[in-house]
């Protein structure tokens, strides 16, 4: 058993959940939107000067195939495993229990890491 599903199964919380709360936490709003509209529009301008726009939120939240992955042990992206954290905080605070670490939630496993760009330039 994964130290995920060992969380989840301390915490009474089912996997779906998590799933679903990340998906609505991680969707677009309105203003991300905006924001998405204003960055593409300094963007186009390639103005130096202007002040920095905020990043809005991706969109998407981990797919069912990276919570698999995770309740079975293997290693995720630190992207997906940020977003896991997230939607499994969000579904502690509502229950009223105090948020939870990365340590709490994944333990002592590392990440999935991937080549670097560096690398990949050199050998491409």
């Amino acid at each position: 058993m994964s130290s995920l599903a060992a969380f989840l199964e301390s915490k009474k919380l089912k996997s779906e959940a998590v799933y679903w709360a990340s998906t609505r936490i991680e969707a677009r709003s309105e203003e991300d939107h905006k924001l998405a509209t204003a960055r593409a529009a300094k963007k186009e301008k390639k103005d130096p000067a202007a002040e920095a726009i905020a990043k809005p939120k991706s969109g998407r939240g981990f797919s069912r195939k990276q919570l698999e992955t995770a309740l079975a042990g293997k290693a995720i992206t630190r992207r997906a495993r940020a977003k896991v954290l997230r939607s499994i905080n969000a579904l502690l605070e509502k229950a009223k229990q105090p948020a939870a670490t990365m340590k709490d939630v994944f333990g002592e496993e590392k990440p999935q890491v991937g080549k670097s760009k560096v690398a990949v330039k050199k050998v491409g």
